[in-house]
């Protein structure tokens, strides 16, 4: 059955809201998938230019049947014209190495309308619906047979080509469309000005690949809802989105854009390379650029006149690899195709030491190369990425995906896109480093970019007009730690926390002045005890820093205010009377202060574009109240992991990133304080992980069902730890994110207990 979402048929000129790719007939999507002999395609599809001319042939929906590139397993529909006969009408084809099904042809000509065209090789039909109609259209001879030829199999089949959209391979590599050029065979072959709305295949009745129209990143692109991945045209500026497109994240990356513009930015992986070494690098060029002239760096693990380890986009827009035993493996003839307008194309450069080199786009290794290894060197220089020193100017502008460092086989390094502490970089899972990008020589302005679902600290946002009450009240014997940053730096009088005017008692605040410069003070009975920075003024910026306050008088009288950004710590002590005795008379404000001494109000001047990624708030060193941000059910706010507590003010915050401290990914069970639970009762377990999808539970170390909104109902139960009470069982949550696309959970919260209360025990005598 062709699915509903497949044939709801509506013509172009219906303005219909359902979203599609459009090409303008210039260039061609590769969806990586090879079509096999238990494959079923379908594919809703539209023409856009259906124009009367002689030239007009072939214009290419999907599919290759060049036998030059395609020898195996050929399926196709493509619309043409034949001047003979005046006629222009659809063809669908279907071809196997050793028989191919008679071509077919839709008589009513080519039209604007919506069809889906349906590939059921495992029972060798073509189907050509308008609306959920079945049309009847046959061969040239005038018969209705839908049904290939008889005879005709295609079990253990298998394409050599990735199966194409908008426009025919022009290349054994899949990595050039035919786009109006006289090919070899002959035919001209343009790729299609047309509207796909979908693509589905099956392998044995089940849903392998599911391409839908998208935005990404304002890159109009297919998303495989099976496998989370994107696939993105050879051209991608060839092509719009219409309709109600979705926008969907990228898959998390990290970005050396700024190199387009001169930056410099590079990773060292601190790995040398030997006779041994492999790598892959997962990664997507920023900009459609000339490169004439110049190289473009995509790693390397030498410099100079050691031994090469190397793949680099050279002059002339081709893709070079060097071996590692010198500059004798030059293999410029092997990965020669052009790399015009790659913008966003997503491929994966690996190179083995051992012998072979290869670039694999969507899934299908489109270029191989294998060599002979002589030399047994190690390089002096560690493998770089986006670079191959910290000088020159071979400075890649690329998007980094992940990459991976094998040794003799064995995996070493498995870098993956991360934000650490407000840094963004590459995290290696396998010994859990992380490196942060390095400026090449002469550069000190650029900024590593990141974007994607990438693992990111959660935060709360604010969008500057109000603020939020924590309703926590500070005391002499409390330290505070705020994690921030402004979002707009060289605001003016905005407040980050704390209250003055309003606070009589104890004074904590942080902000920026009038001239847009830091300010954090504290005050005792109005009296000034500290003051951040102590002398000469530093501008405010929109880099993440740690904000503490201290007056805690366990260290002797003195008092600390910090300043952390990464790792460096600005420190101003300040020593006066203690202080422990007092207590604030206002509840610590963030985001903006105070406009009244009732605490219910705010004064939206002071209100910062800001995020807070967590506060904690410490009395004697124990820790009181740890907020962290919190989104769910459209609640956006602050979680208290200590008390259970949500602290939200309504539309004016939200909520992003996902887990804590670091992109450390943990989930928390609102405290029951001794939850106990009778026979036929039940008690409730409230779970929350920063930016989960969705929980699982675990009793005693063993999952249970139920609790995926994060609320498990907990029901009398025998076993677990016998107490005078009842039965004590354990019970802990685990949120599960989506990264990427890829299915990750958090570590388990700490352990709640939940008493099952003894049942009565009454003994009858008869």
């Amino acid at each position: 059955m062709v699915t509903a979402s497949l044939v709801a048929g509506a013509v172009l000129q219906g303005a219909s809201a359902a979203p599609y790719i459009e090409s303008d007939g210039t260039s061609g999507i590769s969806t990586g998938y090879r079509m096999k002999g238990t494959s079923r395609l379908e594919v809703e599809f539209a023409m856009v230019d259906v124009s009367d001319t002689s030239a007009w042939n072939e214009c290419r929906i999907f599919g290759t049947d060049n036998t030059a590139y395609e020898s195996t397993l050929q399926t196709c529909l493509f619309a043409t014209y034949t001047a003979a006969n005046d006629n222009k009408y659809f063809r669908v084809r279907a071809k196997t190495s050793a028989s191919s099904s008679r071509p077919t042809k839709y008589k009513s000509g080519v039209d604007t309308d919506r069809h889906t065209v349906v590939f059921d090789l495992p029972n060798a039909k073509m189907v050509f619906m308008t609306g959920g109609v079945t049309n009847d259209y046959g061969y040239a001879d005038g018969g209705t047979d839908r049904t290939v030829d008889a005879g005709v199999s295609f079990a253990g089949q298998e394409a050599t080509m990735p199966l194409s959209l908008f426009g025919r391979w022009d290349n054994a590599q899949a990595t050039k469309f035919q786009n109006g050029t006289q090919s070899s065979d002959g035919v001209n072959a343009l790729c299609a000005k047309a509207r796909i709305y979908g693509v589905k295949i099956y392998e044995g009745g089940e849903l392998v690949r599911d391409f839908v129209p998208c935005l990404k990143d304002g890159v109009a692109c297919f998303k495989d809802l099976v496998n989370g991945g994107f696939i993105v045209g050879e051209n991608a500026a060839a092509f719009t989105a219409g309709g109600d497109v979705p926008t969907y994240a990228d898959d998390g990356y990290v970005s050396t854009a700024a190199n387009a513009d001169g930056g410099k930015l590079y990773f060292d992986t601190g790995y040398k390379a030997t006779a041994k070494t492999a790598v892959s690098f997962d990664c997507a060029l920023m900009v459609n650029t000339n490169l004439a002239g110049s190289i473009w760096r995509l790693f390397q693990g030498s410099t100079g006149s050691e031994s090469v380890f190397d793949f680099n986009l050279n002059g002339n827009h081709g893709l070079r690899y060097q071996a590692f035993n010198g500059y004798k493996n030059d293999f410029t003839t092997a990965f020669k195709a052009t790399l015009y307008d790659d913008k966003d194309v997503r491929r994966t450069f690996y190179l083995d030491n051992r012998g072979q080199a290869a670039v694999v786009t969507s899934g299908h290794t489109n270029q191989l190369a294998t060599f002979s290894q002589t030399s047994t060197a190690v390089n002096s220089s560690s493998i770089k990425f986006a670079s191959n020193s910290g000088g020159g100017s071979d400075f890649a502008a690329i998007k980094i995906y992940g990459c991976k460092i094998w040794e003799d086989g064995a995996l070493k390094r498995d870098f993956t896109p991360y934000v650490n502490n407000g840094t963004p970089g590459l995290r290696d899972s396998i010994t859990g480093a992380f490196i942060a990008a390095s400026r090449g020589s002469g550069d000190s302005t650029s900024a590593l970019a990141y974007g994607g679902a990438i693992v990111e600290d959660a935060y709360l946002e604010s969008n500057g007009t109000t603020g939020l009450n924590t309703g926590c009240r500070l005391k002499g014997i409390s330290r505070l730690e705020v994690d921030f940053n402004l979002t707009e730096a060289g605001q003016k009088t905005r407040r980050i926390f704390g209250s003055d005017t309003q606070e009589s008692t104890l004074m904590t605040w942080l902000g920026t002045d009038g001239s847009g410069y830091w300010r954090m003070v504290a005050k005792a009975n109005s009296v000034e005890k500290g003051r951040y920075p102590p002398s000469t003024p530093t501008a405010c910026d929109a880099i993440r820093h740690t904000a503490i306050m201290s007056f805690d008088s366990n260290d002797g009288g003195t008092y600390n205010y910090l300043f952390v950004t990464a790792s460096t710590t600005n420190t101003m002590t300040g020593e006066f009377t203690d202080v422990s005795n007092i207590a604030a008379s206002m509840p610590l404000a963030l985001f903006a202060r105070y406009g009244d001494s009732a605490g219910t109000t705010f004064h939206a001047y002071t209100a910062a574009k800001a995020r807070v990624y967590s506060v904690r708030i410490y009395e004697a060193d124990a820790l009181v109240h740890e907020f962290i941000p919190y989104g769910r059910g459209g609640v956006a706010g602050l979680y208290d992991t200590v008390t259970g507590d949500i602290v939200s003010n309504g539309s004016s915050f939200t909520f992003g990133g996902r887990g804590q401290d670091g992109g450390k990914l943990k989930a928390y069970v609102s405290p029951q304080h001794a939850a106990m639970v009778s026979v036929g009762k039940t008690v409730a377990l409230t779970a929350y992980a920063p930016g989960a999808s969705s929980y699982r539970w675990l009793m005693d170390g063993k999952p249970v069902s139920g609790g995926a909104d994060g609320t498990l109902s907990v029901e009398w139960a025998r076993g677990g730890t016998r107490t005078e009470e009842g039965n004590r069982h354990a019970y802990q949550a685990i949120g599960i994110f989506d990264i990427g696309g890829a299915t990750v959970e958090s570590e388990p919260s700490a352990a709640e207990t939940v008493t099952s209360i003894l049942q009565p025990f009454v003994l009858i005598m008869r």
